[in-house]
């Protein structure tokens, strides 16, 4: 059990296999919010924190999208992909945080992917 606006998206589309990359998620949440001084998915629900996430961290790829299990979270993950803000990747990531330094930028990268 995890802090809704610190849970990992396979969490929240209900994946049934995960592993210790939901806790690196969590760490990455964590080090965004040091960073920006305030939660980086302050997530009302499960689907708005899904929405936070894409908009703030780009549309996932066909291929991450293929692993989500629950098909009706696929679907709404789907849905959400002409709705992000952000490109996706290290470059979005750097947009949000202007002042972080590119070794930084690039660890939360891999800390937070979809």
């Amino acid at each position: 059990v995890v802090t809704r606006w610190y849970r990992a998206p396979e969490l929240l589309v209900q994946n049934v296999a995960y592993d210790s990359a939901v806790d690196m998620w969590s760490i990455g949440c964590i080090l965004a919010e040091v960073l920006g001084v305030k939660a980086l998915f302050p997530g009302k629900d499960s689907l708005h924190q899904l929405r936070l996430i894409i908009e703030k961290l780009g549309a996932p790829s066909d291929d991450e999208l293929a692993g989500v299990e629950n098909e009706q979270a696929a679907r709404y993950v789907s849905s959400l992909r002409d709705k992000a803000k952000q490109p996706s990747g290290v470059e979005g990531l750097a947009g949000l945080f202007p002042s972080a330094s590119a070794p930084l930028i690039d660890l939360l990268h891999r800390l937070v992917p979809f």
